[in-house]
């Protein structure tokens, strides 16, 4: 009875300390959204650009071509690792490859984020935001 105890209480403790070691941050997990502005700009008519945060990784439209990588949270901090983008070409509308351009880039520089009254906000280090509003299902 006593080894079943102790089996029992090593398993529980060995699961709280995996729990204790490996926090989750469930702030951006398994949320999908939508970019409406690139610093106080809106985004270009016809031009729709998303983030889908899952297991670790961000996925979505960058306006032209679908990009894929990880991201990584630290409280208010985030980064992300090197994105993968299909390499399509679009013509219409006239910018959506150079505002496709500026979003990968914004991402790779992107240092600290904020999700605030329906709103998630990605800013680089000289303050300047990206502002996504959840994703329309």
């Amino acid at each position: 009875m006593k080894k079943i105890t102790v089996v029992i209480l090593f398993g529980l403790l060995v699961t709280a300390c995996n729990i204790i070691q490996k926090p989750t941050d469930t702030l951006l997990e398994g949320t999908s959204w939508e970019l409406v502005y690139v610093q106080k700009h809106l985004v270009a008519d016809g031009i729709t650009i998303t983030a889908a945060f899952q297991d670790g990784a961000v996925s979505g439209s960058s306006g032209c071509n679908s990009y894929s990588g990880s991201y990584e949270t630290d409280g208010k901090e985030i980064s992300f690792g090197p994105l993968a983008s299909t390499l399509m070409a679009c013509m219409d509308p006239d910018n959506v490859m150079e505002q496709e351009s500026q979003f990968l880039a914004w991402l790779q520089e992107a240092q600290t984020f904020s999700v605030n009254q329906g709103e998630l906000m990605i800013f680089r280090p000289d303050g300047e935001a990206l502002t996504f509003l959840p994703k329309s299902q």
